[in-house]
């Protein structure tokens, strides 16, 4: 998994294209894409907490995927962002993990930075 392509890519509300921006989820197809891997890509205007907690909800039951217990390389990350599940990133292994953010863009960030907001780890079923 080469990440390094995405680091530094500005944020951009429903963002899929590295070259004009990310959001989280856009970053997490771009991503699995990489390994050959389609993920589902729910249509909406703009990127919000309330349309990020459906797209998450939704993709519990759209992607096969199995909760595992800790972070492997290649897992998606559900983060509770102002008290529910609303962003996720992609494990990266050595205790990091790639986001995109309004406020940073694209970034290798601590996992143990975010560890009272991780709802769960999940490991994509090919």
């Amino acid at each position: 998994m080469d990440i390094r392509k995405y680091v530094g890519c500005k944020y951009a509300p429903h963002g899929r294209d590295p070259s004009i921006g990310l959001d989280c989820y856009g970053l997490a197809i771009c991503i699995y894409g990489d390994m050959g891997i389609t993920l589902p890509d729910p249509l909406y205007a703009e990127t919000d907490q309330e349309t990020n907690r459906r797209i998450l909800e939704s993709l519990e039951s759209t992607i096969p995927n199995e909760k595992i217990d800790r972070p492997e390389p290649g897992c998606i990350i559900e983060l509770n962002v102002l008290g529910e599940p609303s962003h996720i990133g992609v494990y990266v292994g050595n205790g990091d993990f790639i986001h995109s953010s309004r406020k940073s863009g694209v970034v290798v960030d601590k996992l143990h930075r975010w560890e009272k907001r991780i709802k769960g780890f999940y490991r994509v079923i090919q």
